[in-house]
């Protein structure tokens, strides 16, 4: 991943996890108010998709729509501009689902954790694709953490969750 998409992806997940409403204006909306563009750009890369919710978000003045969907049984998030393009792939996976070196380095770092939730993350951007993963485990000593890390298995950002204790994801 490169240090750009990096900083990028921290300084995404810390402005939505932090101070989210504070930046950017969310309301969810129903499916029927979806924008065909995003409608059509969802279908094509999951025809057999079954559309659960949506979200619009405005940001700078750029609209953003995120569809949570269900395809082929795995729960996915979608982030799409108004005029069609993916910009996001957020997808729930199992961690026999991870890379070897992924699992390795969860491992290796927090042994005897207990994975809670797994995340592959596609982000499109100009023509290129980098894919993450998120883990949100809980360790020995109770403590959450959510790790975002390369397909090689580099850490990214390894972050205490706010609730510790019970493997509560943040508010």
């Amino acid at each position: 991943m490169s240090i750009f998409a990096t900083a990028r992806r921290v300084a995404t997940v810390g402005l939505l996890t932090f101070v989210g409403a504070a930046w950017a204006e969310e309301s969810k909306i129903s499916i029927g108010e979806i924008p065909k563009p995003v409608i059509e750009a969802v279908r094509r890369k999951f025809p057999a998709c079954e559309m659960i919710q949506a979200q619009k978000e405005t940001e700078d003045g750029k609209i953003t729509y995120e569809i949570g969907l269900k395809d082929k049984g795995a729960m996915v998030d979608v982030a799409v501009t108004a005029s069609g393009k993916i910009v996001e792939i957020e997808k729930v996976i199992t961690p026999k689902d991870l890379p070897r070196a992924v699992m390795s380095s969860v491992e290796v770092k927090y042994p005897g954790a207990t994975i809670n939730k797994v995340e592959q993350i596609v982000e499109f951007e100009d023509d290129e694709e980098e894919i993450s993963y998120e883990v949100s485990l809980t360790t020995k000593d109770k403590k959450s953490l959510e790790l975002n890390l390369s397909p090689k298995g580099k850490i990214i950002e390894d972050e205490k969750e706010e609730h510790e204790g019970k493997g509560d994801k943040k508010d």
